[in-house]
Protein backbone atom coordinates (compact mmCIF):
# COMPACT_ATOMS: atom_id res chain seq x y z
CA UNK A 1 0.00 0.00 0.00
CA UNK A 2 3.22 2.59 1.01
CA UNK A 3 4.14 1.37 -2.26
CA UNK A 4 1.26 2.13 -4.01
CA UNK A 5 0.64 5.90 -2.34
CA UNK A 6 4.67 6.30 -3.38
CA UNK A 7 4.35 6.05 -7.21
CA UNK A 8 0.81 7.30 -7.47
CA UNK A 9 2.54 10.60 -5.67
CA UNK A 10 5.53 10.45 -7.97
CA UNK A 11 3.22 9.77 -10.71
CA UNK A 12 1.15 13.56 -9.90
CA UNK A 13 4.60 15.00 -9.36
CA UNK A 14 5.42 14.18 -12.97
CA UNK A 15 2.04 15.42 -14.02
CA UNK A 16 2.29 18.35 -12.79
CA UNK A 17 5.64 18.82 -14.03
CA UNK A 18 4.81 18.16 -17.37
CA UNK A 19 1.31 20.23 -17.00
CA UNK A 20 4.35 23.21 -15.86
CA UNK A 21 5.90 22.88 -19.10
CA UNK A 22 3.73 22.66 -21.55
CA UNK A 23 2.44 25.61 -20.67
CA UNK A 24 5.38 27.43 -20.14
CA UNK A 25 6.20 26.71 -24.21
CA UNK A 26 2.51 27.07 -25.28
CA UNK A 27 2.94 30.77 -23.52
CA UNK A 28 6.11 30.94 -25.52
CA UNK A 29 4.47 30.47 -29.39
CA UNK A 30 4.23 32.70 -31.82
CA UNK A 31 1.70 32.62 -34.37
CA UNK A 32 2.64 32.86 -37.78
CA UNK A 33 1.78 31.98 -41.47
CA UNK A 34 1.11 32.43 -44.44
CA UNK A 35 -1.91 32.32 -46.72
CA UNK A 36 -1.76 31.12 -50.15
CA UNK A 37 -4.38 29.48 -52.74
CA UNK A 38 -3.98 26.04 -54.01
CA UNK A 39 -5.52 25.05 -57.09
CA UNK A 40 -6.76 20.71 -57.04
CA UNK A 41 -8.86 21.04 -59.84
CA UNK A 42 -9.49 22.63 -63.08
CA UNK A 43 -12.14 24.86 -60.83
CA UNK A 44 -11.31 24.73 -57.51
CA UNK A 45 -8.34 26.43 -55.54
CA UNK A 46 -8.23 25.74 -51.63
CA UNK A 47 -7.43 28.50 -49.35
CA UNK A 48 -4.52 27.33 -47.73
CA UNK A 49 -2.49 28.66 -44.36
CA UNK A 50 0.95 27.32 -44.14
CA UNK A 51 3.24 27.28 -41.25
CA UNK A 52 7.14 26.98 -40.99
CA UNK A 53 9.75 27.03 -43.03
CA UNK A 54 8.59 26.01 -46.78
CA UNK A 55 12.00 27.47 -48.18
CA UNK A 56 14.23 24.67 -46.89
CA UNK A 57 12.29 22.15 -49.59
CA UNK A 58 13.34 19.70 -46.49
CA UNK A 59 11.17 19.75 -43.66
CA UNK A 60 8.26 17.05 -43.21
CA UNK A 61 4.88 17.56 -44.25
CA UNK A 62 1.96 17.72 -42.35
CA UNK A 63 -1.66 18.14 -43.62
CA UNK A 64 -4.61 18.72 -41.55
CA UNK A 65 -8.14 18.35 -42.55
CA UNK A 66 -11.02 20.35 -40.55
CA UNK A 67 -14.88 18.89 -40.41
CA UNK A 68 -17.88 20.72 -40.29
CA UNK A 69 -18.45 23.25 -39.36
CA UNK A 70 -15.23 24.23 -39.43
CA UNK A 71 -12.19 25.82 -41.11
CA UNK A 72 -8.66 25.55 -41.41
CA UNK A 73 -8.29 28.26 -38.38
CA UNK A 74 -9.75 25.23 -36.11
CA UNK A 75 -5.98 23.89 -36.25
CA UNK A 76 -3.91 27.29 -35.63
CA UNK A 77 -2.51 26.03 -32.14
CA UNK A 78 -1.25 22.45 -33.48
CA UNK A 79 -0.25 23.71 -36.55
CA UNK A 80 1.96 26.00 -34.96
CA UNK A 81 3.26 23.81 -32.47
CA UNK A 82 4.65 21.08 -35.10
CA UNK A 83 6.05 23.66 -36.68
CA UNK A 84 8.03 24.70 -33.58
CA UNK A 85 9.34 20.97 -34.13
CA UNK A 86 10.52 21.83 -37.57
CA UNK A 87 7.56 20.24 -39.30
CA UNK A 88 5.68 22.54 -42.58
CA UNK A 89 2.36 22.57 -42.14
CA UNK A 90 -0.76 22.95 -44.03
CA UNK A 91 -3.98 23.66 -43.64
CA UNK A 92 -6.54 24.50 -46.16
CA UNK A 93 -9.87 25.12 -46.23
CA UNK A 94 -12.15 22.25 -47.97
CA UNK A 95 -13.77 22.62 -50.89
CA UNK A 96 -17.02 24.87 -50.43
CA UNK A 97 -15.57 26.64 -47.08
CA UNK A 98 -14.48 29.10 -45.97
CA UNK A 99 -12.44 31.07 -48.78
CA UNK A 100 -11.95 28.32 -50.54
CA UNK A 101 -13.79 27.38 -54.27
CA UNK A 102 -17.55 26.60 -54.55
CA UNK A 103 -17.18 24.38 -58.06
CA UNK A 104 -20.52 24.40 -59.56
CA UNK A 105 -22.09 20.73 -60.68
CA UNK A 106 -24.84 20.41 -57.48
CA UNK A 107 -24.40 17.70 -54.81
CA UNK A 108 -21.83 15.33 -57.11
CA UNK A 109 -18.86 17.28 -57.37
CA UNK A 110 -18.62 16.86 -53.26
CA UNK A 111 -18.85 13.20 -54.00
CA UNK A 112 -15.86 11.00 -52.33
CA UNK A 113 -13.87 10.69 -55.48
CA UNK A 114 -13.30 14.38 -55.37
CA UNK A 115 -12.53 15.10 -52.22
CA UNK A 116 -9.57 12.14 -51.91
CA UNK A 117 -8.44 13.77 -55.26
CA UNK A 118 -8.48 16.94 -53.18
CA UNK A 119 -6.06 15.68 -50.54
CA UNK A 120 -3.73 14.21 -53.39
CA UNK A 121 -3.63 16.79 -55.51
CA UNK A 122 -2.19 18.54 -52.25
CA UNK A 123 0.40 16.34 -51.38
CA UNK A 124 1.28 15.97 -55.14
CA UNK A 125 1.74 20.55 -55.05
CA UNK A 126 3.79 19.92 -51.41
CA UNK A 127 5.32 16.91 -51.56
CA UNK A 128 6.49 16.14 -55.27
CA UNK A 129 4.40 13.55 -57.77
CA UNK A 130 5.69 10.61 -55.84
CA UNK A 131 6.11 12.32 -52.20
CA UNK A 132 4.13 11.57 -49.27
CA UNK A 133 2.94 13.50 -45.82
CA UNK A 134 4.87 12.69 -43.20
CA UNK A 135 1.25 12.65 -41.11
CA UNK A 136 -2.35 13.52 -42.39
CA UNK A 137 -4.59 14.50 -39.62
CA UNK A 138 -8.61 15.20 -39.62
CA UNK A 139 -11.19 15.30 -37.55
CA UNK A 140 -15.36 14.86 -37.68
CA UNK A 141 -15.83 15.00 -41.62
CA UNK A 142 -12.45 15.81 -42.37
CA UNK A 143 -11.47 12.78 -40.06
CA UNK A 144 -13.57 10.54 -42.71
CA UNK A 145 -12.06 11.91 -45.78
CA UNK A 146 -8.93 11.00 -44.50
CA UNK A 147 -10.50 7.46 -43.54
CA UNK A 148 -11.52 7.12 -47.45
CA UNK A 149 -7.64 8.80 -49.30
CA UNK A 150 -6.30 6.16 -46.71
CA UNK A 151 -8.32 2.97 -48.12
CA UNK A 152 -6.95 4.28 -51.42
CA UNK A 153 -3.76 5.35 -50.77
CA UNK A 154 -2.92 4.16 -46.89
CA UNK A 155 -0.36 1.00 -48.27
CA UNK A 156 3.29 1.16 -47.02
CA UNK A 157 5.76 1.26 -50.17
CA UNK A 158 3.23 1.90 -52.86
CA UNK A 159 3.71 5.48 -52.18
CA UNK A 160 0.99 6.06 -49.42
CA UNK A 161 -0.73 9.40 -49.15
CA UNK A 162 1.15 9.81 -45.29
CA UNK A 163 3.68 8.05 -43.46
CA UNK A 164 0.97 7.63 -40.73
CA UNK A 165 -2.07 9.47 -40.05
CA UNK A 166 -4.46 10.78 -36.48
CA UNK A 167 -8.29 10.90 -36.69
CA UNK A 168 -10.18 13.05 -34.26
CA UNK A 169 -13.32 11.88 -33.39
CA UNK A 170 -14.21 10.55 -36.79
CA UNK A 171 -15.02 7.04 -37.51
CA UNK A 172 -13.63 4.64 -40.67
CA UNK A 173 -16.84 4.59 -42.97
CA UNK A 174 -16.97 0.76 -42.65
CA UNK A 175 -18.07 0.90 -38.74
CA UNK A 176 -20.52 4.04 -39.17
CA UNK A 177 -22.65 2.59 -41.99
CA UNK A 178 -22.79 -0.39 -40.04
CA UNK A 179 -23.68 1.65 -36.64
CA UNK A 180 -26.42 4.33 -38.71
CA UNK A 181 -29.07 1.65 -38.46
CA UNK A 182 -28.54 0.78 -34.96
CA UNK A 183 -31.23 3.44 -32.94
CA UNK A 184 -28.28 4.60 -30.59
CA UNK A 185 -26.48 5.81 -33.06
CA UNK A 186 -29.58 7.22 -35.52
CA UNK A 187 -30.72 8.81 -33.09
CA UNK A 188 -27.27 10.73 -32.45
CA UNK A 189 -26.93 10.94 -36.31
CA UNK A 190 -30.50 12.74 -36.71
CA UNK A 191 -28.78 15.79 -38.08
CA UNK A 192 -27.83 13.86 -41.05
CA UNK A 193 -31.26 12.93 -42.16
CA UNK A 194 -32.08 16.45 -41.53
CA UNK A 195 -29.41 17.83 -43.76
CA UNK A 196 -31.01 15.17 -46.70
CA UNK A 197 -34.30 17.83 -46.55
CA UNK A 198 -33.65 20.38 -49.57
CA UNK A 199 -33.33 24.24 -48.82
CA UNK A 200 -35.46 24.06 -45.30
CA UNK A 201 -31.79 23.26 -43.24
CA UNK A 202 -30.14 25.87 -45.28
CA UNK A 203 -33.00 28.84 -43.93
CA UNK A 204 -32.92 27.20 -40.57
CA UNK A 205 -29.22 27.65 -40.53
CA UNK A 206 -28.91 30.53 -42.30
CA UNK A 207 -31.73 33.01 -40.21
CA UNK A 208 -30.36 31.75 -36.72
CA UNK A 209 -26.50 31.84 -37.22
CA UNK A 210 -26.45 28.64 -35.71
CA UNK A 211 -22.95 27.14 -37.12
CA UNK A 212 -21.69 30.54 -35.94
CA UNK A 213 -23.14 30.93 -32.33
CA UNK A 214 -21.89 26.79 -32.12
CA UNK A 215 -18.75 27.69 -33.30
CA UNK A 216 -18.23 30.91 -30.32
CA UNK A 217 -19.29 29.21 -28.19
CA UNK A 218 -16.50 26.20 -28.13
CA UNK A 219 -14.01 29.09 -28.91
CA UNK A 220 -14.94 30.69 -25.87
CA UNK A 221 -14.93 27.32 -23.69
CA UNK A 222 -12.44 27.49 -20.50
CA UNK A 223 -9.77 25.11 -22.33
CA UNK A 224 -9.70 27.30 -25.16
CA UNK A 225 -9.55 30.36 -23.28
CA UNK A 226 -6.34 28.97 -21.15
CA UNK A 227 -4.55 28.79 -24.75
CA UNK A 228 -5.91 31.36 -27.16
CA UNK A 229 -4.52 34.46 -25.35
CA UNK A 230 -0.87 33.61 -26.40
CA UNK A 231 -1.41 32.52 -29.80
CA UNK A 232 -4.81 33.30 -31.20
CA UNK A 233 -7.06 36.45 -31.76
CA UNK A 234 -10.56 35.20 -30.37
CA UNK A 235 -12.29 38.57 -32.53
CA UNK A 236 -10.57 38.37 -35.69
CA UNK A 237 -10.77 34.19 -35.78
CA UNK A 238 -14.42 34.72 -34.85
CA UNK A 239 -15.37 37.53 -37.79
CA UNK A 240 -14.15 35.47 -40.42
CA UNK A 241 -16.01 32.19 -38.59
CA UNK A 242 -19.11 34.13 -38.63
CA UNK A 243 -18.53 35.15 -42.36
CA UNK A 244 -18.54 31.79 -43.36
CA UNK A 245 -20.91 30.12 -41.86
CA UNK A 246 -23.79 32.60 -42.30
CA UNK A 247 -23.54 33.04 -45.80
CA UNK A 248 -26.27 31.28 -47.61
CA UNK A 249 -24.38 29.98 -50.35
CA UNK A 250 -21.74 28.65 -48.37
CA UNK A 251 -24.04 26.94 -46.25
CA UNK A 252 -25.38 25.47 -48.89
CA UNK A 253 -21.85 23.98 -50.08
CA UNK A 254 -21.05 22.41 -46.76
CA UNK A 255 -24.34 20.37 -46.65
CA UNK A 256 -23.41 18.73 -49.65
CA UNK A 257 -21.31 17.10 -48.03
CA UNK A 258 -23.60 15.08 -45.77
CA UNK A 259 -25.97 15.22 -49.29
CA UNK A 260 -23.77 13.57 -50.60
CA UNK A 261 -23.19 10.59 -48.99
CA UNK A 262 -27.34 10.15 -48.64
CA UNK A 263 -27.66 6.76 -51.18
CA UNK A 264 -25.21 5.13 -48.82
CA UNK A 265 -27.37 5.90 -45.61
CA UNK A 266 -30.58 4.39 -47.00
CA UNK A 267 -28.52 1.44 -48.52
CA UNK A 268 -27.48 0.75 -45.11
CA UNK A 269 -30.83 1.30 -43.81
CA UNK A 270 -32.42 -1.09 -46.02
CA UNK A 271 -33.92 1.09 -48.23
CA UNK A 272 -33.86 -0.20 -52.21
CA UNK A 273 -32.89 2.25 -54.56
CA UNK A 274 -33.99 0.92 -57.74
CA UNK A 275 -37.43 1.21 -56.28
CA UNK A 276 -37.79 5.25 -55.06
CA UNK A 277 -40.74 6.83 -54.12
CA UNK A 278 -42.32 9.89 -55.79
CA UNK A 279 -41.48 12.18 -52.83
CA UNK A 280 -37.19 10.68 -53.15
CA UNK A 281 -37.11 11.27 -56.90
CA UNK A 282 -39.09 15.08 -56.13
CA UNK A 283 -36.27 15.49 -53.17
CA UNK A 284 -33.30 13.86 -55.87
CA UNK A 285 -34.64 16.84 -58.71
CA UNK A 286 -34.74 19.50 -55.97
CA UNK A 287 -31.36 18.68 -55.12
CA UNK A 288 -29.87 18.82 -58.74
CA UNK A 289 -29.03 14.87 -58.51
CA UNK A 290 -30.22 13.05 -61.98
CA UNK A 291 -32.75 10.14 -61.60
CA UNK A 292 -31.48 7.03 -60.59
CA UNK A 293 -31.43 5.42 -63.68
CA UNK A 294 -29.07 8.36 -64.95
CA UNK A 295 -25.42 6.97 -65.83
CA UNK A 296 -24.43 10.42 -65.33
CA UNK A 297 -25.25 10.14 -61.51
CA UNK A 298 -22.96 6.92 -60.73
CA UNK A 299 -20.26 9.03 -59.25
CA UNK A 300 -22.87 10.98 -56.60
CA UNK A 301 -24.58 7.41 -56.10
CA UNK A 302 -22.70 4.76 -55.61
CA UNK A 303 -19.77 6.89 -54.06
CA UNK A 304 -19.83 3.82 -50.98
CA UNK A 305 -19.27 1.40 -53.62
CA UNK A 306 -16.31 2.23 -55.11
CA UNK A 307 -14.49 -0.27 -53.18
CA UNK A 308 -14.76 -3.33 -51.59
CA UNK A 309 -13.88 -4.14 -48.28
CA UNK A 310 -11.20 -7.16 -49.56
CA UNK A 311 -9.59 -4.39 -51.90
CA UNK A 312 -8.80 -2.01 -48.58
CA UNK A 313 -5.60 -2.21 -46.65
CA UNK A 314 -4.18 0.46 -44.53
CA UNK A 315 -0.62 -0.74 -43.41
CA UNK A 316 0.70 3.16 -42.65
CA UNK A 317 0.73 3.98 -38.10
CA UNK A 318 -2.76 5.41 -37.37
CA UNK A 319 -3.92 7.10 -34.28
CA UNK A 320 -7.47 7.64 -33.32
CA UNK A 321 -7.93 10.47 -30.44
CA UNK A 322 -11.30 10.27 -29.44
CA UNK A 323 -13.64 12.36 -27.15
CA UNK A 324 -15.88 10.10 -24.65
CA UNK A 325 -18.24 12.66 -24.54
CA UNK A 326 -19.27 13.32 -28.13
CA UNK A 327 -22.97 14.07 -28.80
CA UNK A 328 -23.05 12.85 -32.45
CA UNK A 329 -20.87 9.89 -31.82
CA UNK A 330 -21.12 6.81 -30.13
CA UNK A 331 -17.63 5.81 -28.59
CA UNK A 332 -18.16 2.00 -30.01
CA UNK A 333 -17.29 3.34 -33.61
CA UNK A 334 -13.32 4.82 -32.58
CA UNK A 335 -12.18 1.61 -33.31
CA UNK A 336 -11.92 0.92 -37.10
CA UNK A 337 -11.97 -2.73 -38.57
CA UNK A 338 -8.84 -4.29 -38.05
CA UNK A 339 -9.20 -6.83 -41.20
CA UNK A 340 -8.88 -3.17 -42.62
CA UNK A 341 -6.43 -0.87 -40.37
CA UNK A 342 -3.59 -3.21 -39.79
CA UNK A 343 -1.57 -0.86 -37.20
CA UNK A 344 -4.08 1.42 -34.83
CA UNK A 345 -4.50 2.78 -31.42
CA UNK A 346 -7.14 4.48 -29.92
CA UNK A 347 -6.39 6.68 -27.08
CA UNK A 348 -9.37 7.91 -25.40
CA UNK A 349 -10.00 11.10 -23.55
CA UNK A 350 -12.89 10.98 -21.26
CA UNK A 351 -13.12 14.37 -20.07
CA UNK A 352 -13.81 15.78 -23.53
CA UNK A 353 -16.46 15.81 -26.22
CA UNK A 354 -16.87 15.63 -30.36
CA UNK A 355 -14.22 18.46 -30.70
CA UNK A 356 -11.27 16.74 -28.53
CA UNK A 357 -8.73 19.23 -30.16
CA UNK A 358 -10.34 21.93 -28.80
CA UNK A 359 -11.24 20.57 -25.36
CA UNK A 360 -7.73 19.82 -24.57
CA UNK A 361 -5.60 21.04 -26.88
CA UNK A 362 -2.27 20.91 -24.91
CA UNK A 363 -2.49 17.23 -24.44
CA UNK A 364 -3.75 16.22 -27.84
CA UNK A 365 -0.68 19.13 -29.41
CA UNK A 366 1.58 16.99 -27.47
CA UNK A 367 0.36 13.52 -28.90
CA UNK A 368 0.43 14.46 -32.08
CA UNK A 369 3.89 15.43 -32.02
CA UNK A 370 4.90 12.36 -30.22
CA UNK A 371 3.30 10.19 -32.89
CA UNK A 372 4.37 12.50 -35.96
CA UNK A 373 7.87 12.08 -34.30
CA UNK A 374 7.89 8.68 -34.02
CA UNK A 375 6.73 7.65 -37.57
CA UNK A 376 8.24 10.45 -39.67
CA UNK A 377 9.46 8.65 -42.46
CA UNK A 378 9.10 5.26 -40.98
CA UNK A 379 8.02 2.55 -43.76
CA UNK A 380 9.31 -0.62 -41.33
CA UNK A 381 6.59 -3.54 -41.45
CA UNK A 382 5.47 -5.44 -38.73
CA UNK A 383 2.67 -7.49 -37.82
CA UNK A 384 -0.54 -5.84 -37.08
CA UNK A 385 -1.31 -4.66 -33.66
CA UNK A 386 -4.06 -2.66 -32.40
CA UNK A 387 -4.28 -0.76 -29.01
CA UNK A 388 -6.42 0.98 -26.88
CA UNK A 389 -6.14 3.65 -23.75
CA UNK A 390 -7.38 6.11 -21.86
CA UNK A 391 -6.58 9.49 -20.93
Amino acid sequence: MIFNSTMLSVNLLLRSILGCLLVVCHHSLVLSYQETQVQVADDVFLHTLEYGDSQSGTAPVVLFVHGFPDLSLSWQYHAQRLAEEGYFVVTPDLRGFGSSSMPKGGIAVYGRQHLISDLDALRKHYCGENGSFALIVGHDFGGTIVWATLDKFGLKGDSPIAHSAVIFNAPHPRIFFKHISKPAQAIKSWYMFFFQIPWLPEVFLYETKFLYHLTAIHYRSPPMKSMIPSIVNVEENLAIYKEALTDYDRIHAMLSYYRGIKSGLWRELGVDMSKLTMLERLIRWLHGIPPVDDDSCQEASADSDETKDDDIRITIPTLVLWGEKDFALSKELATPPPEIVEHNTVEYFDDAGHCVHWEQPLETAERLIRFANAHNGNNNGGSSSNATATV
